[in-house]
């Protein structure tokens, strides 16, 4: 017997109502299946969709404002050093929220720039950072002695190699180039991620639904036949029974399920005819026996028409002497 043919003579001796349990349990699970495929898939685009959002998107934007912020610097600077006028305190106040703006971006990115090469590269942004702010406060502080004109020292500050302002500029210009190029670069990764894992939830959506359709018409056919099977087999019996075939064994009736029940009550049936057959039998031939019983009028021809009328019913030879 093929498994096939084991499963169906498994599922024929079920109830009904587990039969349309099990149909209804099976089916269930292709959208179950993609309910918990949708869920995870929406749960992994929203995971990267907040990665990208949090960790690129805004570290991008602090480490652009720190840059900005920089650029801001170096020109209030040179405005306060280079052409002092009477709103010099007003420049000044710009400079020093745009250092404060400096520090605070670099902060909230290190936030977010939580990648080992990006967090390494900020690192060394901010060291440089540090370096170059304390190059503007020393800056100032020489501009500070001369509040009514240019100062000489604080000019050649600018360019003092003992300053070093424009190593550090350009390591600061450099160090936000390559956040900002590791950023985009970590963002387009996360992007063909996100969509690779749509693609490849399409696809295991699609493979659901078309396993679940064939899974389906599977046990739809299994459950069917499961059930036709035995009626068949019964209707069969029951035409058999109608043809006067007292004698056939009814199929099924050790099924502990509905078609059990009525083959059993079929058998009862059967045997009830069979004693009605067997009762008409034994009252056709008795009558055919006493008729010819009534005939007789001696003993010998007494034997004679009972043996002659019983020998061929209990198919035995006798002869006359």
């Amino acid at each position: 017997m093929t498994p096939f043919s084991a499963l169906l003579r498994s599922l024929e001796r079920r109830s009904l109502k587990t039969k349309l349990l099990a149909g209804f349990a099976l089916l269930l699970t292709v959208p179950m299946a993609l309910g918990l495929v949708s869920l995870r898939s929406t749960y992994l685009l929203n995971r990267d969709t907040q990665r990208i959002f949090g960790e690129y998107v805004q570290g991008y934007g602090h480490i652009g404002h720190a840059n900005q912020s920089r650029t801001a610097i170096g020109r209030l600077l040179r405005q306060i050093v280079l052409a002092p006028t009477s709103n010099r305190a007003e420049r000044r106040a710009d400079l020093e929220r745009e250092m404060v703006q400096l520090a605070e971006q670099l902060v909230e990115a290190r936030n977010h720039l939580i990648r080992p090469e990006l967090a390494a590269e900020l690192r060394g942004v901010e060291r440089q950072a540090g370096r170059y702010l304390l190059l503007v406060r020393r800056t100032l502080t020489l501009a500070d002695r001369q509040p009514q004109g240019r100062s000489p020292a604080a000019v050649d500050s600018l360019a003092d190699a003992d300053f070093d302002f424009d190593t550090v500029t350009d390591a600061l210009d450099t160090g936000f180039r390559r956040i900002l190029e590791l950023s985009e670069a970590a963002a387009g990764t996360a992007s063909a991620n996100a969509t690779r894992l749509y693609d490849h939830t399409q696809r295991l959506i699609f493979a659901l639904v078309a396993g679940g359709l064939g899974l389906g018409a599977m046990a739809t056919s299994l459950i069917a036949r499961s059930i036709s099977g035995p009626e068949d087999r019964l209707q069969r019996a029951v035409e058999g029974l109608a043809a006067g075939d007292l004698d056939l064994q009814l199929p099924g009736r050790d099924y502990p399920n509905e078609i059990g029940a009525l083959t059993r009550a079929v058998e009862v049936l059967r045997r009830g005819a069979r004693q009605m057959e067997t009762q008409r039998w034994l009252k056709t031939h008795q009558v055919a026996i006493a008729g010819q019983l009534q005939g007789c009028d001696s003993f010998p021809d007494l034997a004679r028409g009972f043996f002659a009328a019983v020998a061929p019913i209990l198919g035995v030879a006798h002869g006359d002497f």
